[in-house]
């Protein structure tokens, strides 16, 4: 499944650049993250714990991340695994951009992932609501994040 989502953000690019290179703040931004730990650079294990409709999922795994200053962008590879329901893998990038009248910025995400397993074959119509409220809540993480931060 591939999504793709923009963000406004209200500071200028290079400002709101500086306060993301916080990338355990930026992870902490995703709705569901219980516990978050870089285990050497650019490696993360993260558990999370969501809802898809009923059915609540506790998901362990790790997302390999990279981060590319000149072009603004961070690309993350990400394995979660929730025992009971299946898994999850995908690709995610994340690429800062000016917005067009020059004064904010806008965080392009755009994710491809798979999903495995019972989750996969029964979740299907729901996946895109999750994403999608996902994406919402992180939009309100990342701002207040991004107002807070010095």
């Amino acid at each position: 499944m591939k999504f793709l989502y923009k963000i406004a953000v209200a500071s200028e690019a290079a400002q709101t650049w500086e306060k993301m290179q916080d990338t355990l703040a930026m992870v902490h931004c995703i709705p569901g993250v219980e516990e978050a730990d870089e285990t050497s650079e650019g490696h993360y294990d993260v558990k999370i714990v969501t809802k898809l409709g009923p059915v609540s999922l506790r998901f362990n795994g790790s997302a390999e991340l990279e981060i590319h200053q000149e072009e603004r962008a961070m690309q993350a590879g990400v394995t979660m695994s929730d025992s009971r329901s299946g898994n999850v893998y995908g690709q995610f990038t994340m690429r800062l951009v000016p917005d067009e009248a020059g004064n904010g910025s806008i965080l392009q995400i755009d994710a491809d992932i798979v999903i495995a397993g019972k989750l996969g074959e029964l979740a299907q119509p729901l996946i895109k609501r999750k994403a999608d409220q996902i994406v919402q809540e992180f939009s309100k993480k990342l701002t207040n994040y991004l107002e807070t931060a010095q």
